[in-house]
């Protein structure tokens, strides 16, 4: 490698990791916890609080839907930051996010070149699937980064039969399985058939040495299962309503839901337009790529040939699926980096290059638009406007023209691999563009999001020995942020005796006519605390607080300590 060659690598590894840094933990903890996320940071409160590692619940109930490493690797970081908060439980996911970079930037550099392998980095990195399932606490990017360690394990010694190579692949799977499911054994499998049938090397690795690797394999995945029915637990925990062992989840969540789904039942086409919009903004890059790909497969060399069948069997796998959501195929996102970048760096550009990079120039203009005019669209709309948007936007309306006009020096940072100004120009305009999204858009609208505040508030003034229950239902993030010591019952019919010896209820709105008429006493009283409601929104799950007829006030407390 040449001085100047050393240079650009140099260069560009700084430029990349200064990007992930920025792009990966903005806006991190600027969010409280939204859609599923509660689910895993409840548990591992509980597990916290309990020392019961081996029996996740939710409120006193099992909640066995999701395998026991997520939450494990959840804890370990709060050893490592002391508290378990929002940043502390999206931590894993930008662990697995960095995991997931460097298995792609590995199996293109062995594969193909480091050219290809760096720009496959950068389109991954800005890519709003990836980004958006960093800034989650779930399980979805660790399953991502787990099935693309172990095909990039596999491609580091793809012809050696030692039993230790097959260990090694097997114990990635069982840390993947353990994270989200099984498709982290049936995915790199399923990837890696083509080129052992193309390579004629699939007897080769059929062989004991490898059975024996398996077995252990998935002896380490169903370890934690094994310790959820041996050991004991609180006698307080009740099993989930479809009453499942743990096993049992793992089966209906997995094999059940594929052949006969109950729940998640997207159009056997949705992933056609699901993976461009992982992939966005360069959806019609990755539409162009397959397109030359599959025109030239028979022409094509064995790792072009392999990348795009691995590409259309997890297609294929996951619409075969009976259940669909669109981030059960995240797997596909790194495959799919890899031939956008294959498909850029290789191939001349002619008028289909031209007109893809063309495409993500006006969608990349349409949504810097839109972020810049956001302050006054939201002001049409009578919604508050906080002056982070301002600065937001004042940014972009300078930065973005500036971008452009200063792209062939943006290029000239490294030409081999931002191949052309256009694209090297489209490369910062979308770290950019995403960047402003996560790290300011998306925390803005907690300012529309009152769980958090409600539950700290609630907190505050709850008094010692205040037991606090639920009506029909108890949201987890509620009773992560309230950090109650026990199971908080939940009722189900509204009656001093339902409430049993509960002196704090809380109500979602949409239950605030049957409270009124079924407990007069409760409802007259007033609210303890409430939820705030916009007049935009018309949100039945706001949620408020009733201290219970005949139980202490602040005020009772209050005498009590004068006394």
């Amino acid at each position: 490698m040449t001085t100047a060659s050393r240079t650009d690598a140099s260069r560009n590894a700084s430029l990349f990791v200064v990007t992930a840094l920025a792009l990966l933990f903005g806006g991190l903890s600027a969010r409280s916890l939204w859609g599923s996320e509660d689910r895993w940071a409840e548990i591992s409160r509980q597990m916290l609080a309990t020392r019961d590692w081996f029996h996740p619940v939710i409120n006193g109930e099992l909640y066995f839907y999701k395998p026991l490493f997520t939450y494990w690797w959840i804890i370990a970081t709060e050893w490592f930051t002391g508290v378990l908060d929002e940043f502390t439980v999206r931590l894993p996911s930008v662990m697995a996010g960095v995991i997931a970079l460097w298995a792609t930037w590995s199996l293109g550099r062995r594969l193909w070149n480091t050219q290809v392998a760096w720009l496959a980095l950068w389109l991954l990195l800005t890519s709003y699937g990836f980004l958006f399932w960093t800034h989650a606490a779930a399980a979805e990017m660790a399953n991502v980064a787990f099935i693309m360690l172990a095909v990039a394990w596999f491609f580091r010694n793809p012809g050696v039969t030692r039993f230790g190579n097959y260990l090694v692949f097997w114990l990635i799977c069982a840390v993947g399985a353990e994270m989200k499911g099984l498709t982290a054994f049936i995915v790199p499998a399923l990837v890696l058939f083509p080129w052992l049938i193309r390579e004629r090397r699939l007897l080769l690795h059929l062989n004991i040495a490898h059975l024996f690797a398996a077995l252990i394999g998935i002896g380490v995945f169903l370890l934690p299962y094994l310790g959820a029915a041996l050991l004991p637990m609180h006698a307080s925990y009740v099993l989930p309503s479809d009453g499942l062992s743990g096993l049992e989840l793992i089966v209906h969540e997995n094999m059940v839901r594929f052949f006969q789904p109950f729940d998640h039942r997207d159009p056997v086409y949705s992933y056609l337009y699901h993976v461009p919009r992982l992939v966005l903004p360069w959806a019609l890059v990755l539409i162009t790529a397959v397109y030359v790909a599959l025109r030239g497969y028979r022409k094509a060399d064995w790792q072009d040939r392999w990348l795009l069948e691995a590409i259309l069997l997890v297609f294929v796998f996951f619409s075969l699926s009976g259940s669909r959501r669109w981030y059960y195929i995240l797997p596909i996102l790194p495959f799919c980096s890899l031939l956008m970048a294959r498909y850029l760096q290789a191939l001349p550009a002619g008028r289909l290059h031209s007109v893809a990079l063309l495409a993500t120039q006006v969608l990349l203009g349409l949504v810097g638009a839109l972020l810049v005019a956001s302050p006054l669209i939201l002001l049409t709309q009578d919604i508050p406007v906080k002056p982070v948007i301002w600065f937001m936007s004042g940014g972009l309306l300078l930065l973005l023209p500036l971008i452009w006009l200063l792209r062939d020096r943006i290029l000239a940072l490294n030409s081999r691999i931002f191949v052309n100004s256009t694209l090297a120009a489209s490369l910062v305009s979308a770290a950019l563009l995403m960047g402003s999204v996560f790290a300011v858009v998306l925390p803005y609208t907690d300012n529309f999001r009152h769980n958090k505040e409600f539950s700290l508030a609630l907190r505050e003034q709850l008094l010692p020995g205040d037991r606090v229950a639920f009506y029909e239902h108890a949201p987890p993030d509620i009773l992560f942020y309230l950090d109650l010591d026990d199971v908080s019952p939940v009722v189900t019919r509204l009656s001093p005796r339902g409430l049993g010896d509960a002196t704090v209820l809380l109500v979602a709105r949409r239950h605030h006519d049957r409270l009124a008429a079924r407990l007069p006493q409760l409802y007259q009283a007033g609210p303890l605390l409430s939820q705030p409601l916009y007049h935009w929104q018309d949100d039945e799950d706001v949620v408020s607080a009733w201290r219970v007829p005949g139980s202490r006030t602040l005020e009772d407390e209050a005498a009590a300590n004068h006394e």
